[in-house]
């Protein structure tokens, strides 16, 4: 009993200079370009020209039509928008878009509870869409289901008409 009262008596007058400065520890997150194959998560990137290609550009449903794992619905409500399931995770939903992050420019459409809208975004101005399938919460947060990062198209030009038609 005497030695253990000993230490602690010793460990007590240890100089504080003793303690350890730690490195600073700098913390990136992975929104870096990288090739779809480098990629951990199942991405899809649909460009301008196949977004416009025989589309009548209505809605965002018509341009993700082809990707795989992504469900959209209600497009004929009116009343509500539309809805967005990417591998299941947001079919659940009554109404809106939920578990699925939308992003346009890096700016999120996604309210802080998680119902996402779409109306707002001006189809004619999309560069290109990438559709990130899978748990990406770590990276962008609330985005149990994927994440839909729209990119407007800033190479057009600032002048200039552009006139369209559709008919049907």
């Amino acid at each position: 009993m005497k030695p253990f009262f000993i230490l602690l008596l010793i460990a007590s007058y240890i100089p504080s200079a003793l303690t350890q400065i730690l490195e600073e520890v700098i913390v990136d997150a992975a929104r870096i370009p990288l090739s779809v194959i480098q990629a951990p998560f199942a991405i899809d990137r649909i460009e301008r020209e196949q977004i416009v290609r025989a589309q009548t550009q209505l809605g965002l449903d018509e341009s993700l039509a082809s990707i795989p794992g992504l469900v959209l619905q209600n497009r004929f409500n009116f009343a509500q928008d539309l809805r967005i399931s990417i591998r299941g995770f947001g079919a659940r939903a009554n109404f809106g878009i939920r578990g699925v992050k939308i992003l346009v420019d890096g700016i999120p459409e996604t309210l802080a509870d998680g119902q996402g809208g779409i109306d707002s975004i001006d189809l004619t101005s999309i560069g290109s869409i990438e559709v990130l399938r899978g748990p990406s919460s770590s990276l962008y947060g609330n985005a149990s289901g994927g994440v839909i990062h729209i990119e407007s198209d800033f190479d057009r030009p600032d002048s200039g008409i552009e006139a369209r038609l559709a008919i049907g």
